[in-house]
């Protein structure tokens, strides 16, 4: 009998100390599933490394962008300075001497053309060249011949002018090398008489002198408005 009890009671602890730890091992997951998981925390060094970084790539960008700041104000100082630069004298020079011959070798069988053809030519010319061309005399001439051949429809053929128009193609200059002033031209003209279908083309070649923004001589076969005959065969 007695080691029956003592079976049942060593049975009887068993269980209840088996529930315990059951019961304890419950308790115990549920405490860690509940808590909030550790803070980890940075040593001092790590966070003052970090920081350093961030300042050193915080100066070199600002460095980058006072670079870039200071390379685009030095292109737009040079920018500035080359547009505030003059034109290149003898690129000028050519220009006008390009616009003087355009003028010089333009005209229509009007009046009104011949006119302004004239008054051009006055301030394109020095008035020495000017009187030495006979510019103003000719073109009355010619303006006489365009009369004529409108109202009779015929040609004065009594004096060595032509009635024809000119109008100006193109042109080669050419500056001298040892005269700075001094030019060699090659012009492409297209002439054309009223009993003329289309115009005929010559080429000519003059030496002028551009001075001060004027031509102050002009070389060549012959004054354009005193053409020679020869010329629209």
């Amino acid at each position: 009998m007695q080691d029956k009890r003592k079976f049942r009671l060593l049975a009887g602890l068993g269980v209840v100390t088996s529930a315990l730890i059951f019961i304890g091992l419950i308790l115990l997951v549920g405490h860690f599933m509940n808590a909030e998981p550790p803070t980890l925390e940075v040593p001092n060094q790590i966070q003052s490394s970090q920081t350093e970084s961030q300042e050193t790539r915080t100066e070199e960008s600002s460095r980058v962008a006072l670079v870039d700041g200071s390379s685009s104000s030095k292109e737009e100082t040079i920018q500035t300075t080359e547009s505030s630069r003059p034109p290149v004298r003898e690129v000028d020079e050519v220009s006008n001497i390009r616009n003087f011959l355009s003028v010089y070798f333009t005209w229509e069988l009007q009046e009104d053309s011949v006119t302004e053809r004239a008054e051009l030519l006055q301030e394109l010319m020095t008035e020495k060249l000017y009187k030495e061309k006979e510019i103003e005399a000719d073109s009355e001439v010619l303006k006489e011949l365009i009369d004529t051949f409108n109202e009779t429809n015929e040609i004065n053929t009594s004096n060595s002018m032509q009635l024809l128009s000119s109008r100006y193609l193109s042109s080669q200059i050419y500056q001298d090398t040892n005269d700075e002033k001094l030019y060699r031209v090659t012009v492409r003209i297209a002439k054309q008489a009223p009993y003329q279908d289309a115009p005929f083309m010559i080429e000519e070649a003059y030496h002028l002198r551009f001075e001060d923004n004027h031509v102050t001589n002009l070389d060549g076969p012959k004054d354009q408005l005193r053409s020679d005959t020869n010329d629209s065969e």
